[in-house]
């Protein structure tokens, strides 16, 4: 089971980890083990950046009233650095 760390405040982060940490069920039951663990992901500090500013974002929201019409969309990068030149 996965846990998604951005829906927890601070107290139910503490009680899953506690629950984490505590919980190690093993019992006999016709000869099998049964564990239980509860997995927190850690998350990166880009990945806690686009939770915290996404959030709540509407993904068929559109910058312009009529949905009909096309939106232009201007892209542009910037080469930082060439690994390899071949000739």
């Amino acid at each position: 089971m996965n846990v998604d760390m951005t829906s927890f405040n601070g107290n139910e982060y503490e009680e899953a980890k506690n629950y984490r940490n505590n919980t190690n069920i093993e019992s006999n039951l016709y000869e099998t083990d049964i564990s239980t663990t509860l997995i927190l992901p850690i998350m990166t500090d880009e990945q806690r950046l686009l939770s915290k500013i996404l959030n709540g974002y509407d993904t068929a929201s559109r910058p312009i009233f009529n949905a009909s019409k096309s939106v232009q969309v201007g892209f542009q990068f910037t080469l930082i650095q060439i690994s390899q030149l071949v000739s």
